[in-house]
């Protein structure tokens, strides 16, 4: 016997402690379908934290948490993606 139960969430707006998970998830979902991290990317294309923070306005400190998997914000993790040429991302929420 199965039931269906239907959830009604709030947006993101009104919850944003979730934004940061799901940028946790979707870094994670990067760093395994890449496997890198933004880092390593960083490195290999020869960019400073000063040139990606020039490339996508964020500041360095947070470019340097974000590499460190501390305080990510989807919208800061989406601008550097699109600095390092990701064109297209999809986040999958199991």
């Amino acid at each position: 016997l199965f039931r269906s139960v239907n959830i009604i969430l709030p947006p993101l707006r009104d919850r944003r402690s979730d934004i940061i998970i799901l940028a946790n998830y979707f870094l994670t979902q990067f760093n395994q379908k890449y496997g890198k991290n933004i880092k390593s990317i960083r490195l290999e294309k020869g960019l400073s934290q000063q040139d990606v923070s020039d490339l996508t306005g964020i500041s360095q400190a947070d470019i340097s948490r974000i590499e460190r998997g501390r305080n990510i914000k989807l919208i800061s993790l989406i601008r550097i993606l699109k600095a390092f040429g990701e064109k297209s991302f999809t986040v999958k929420i199991i």
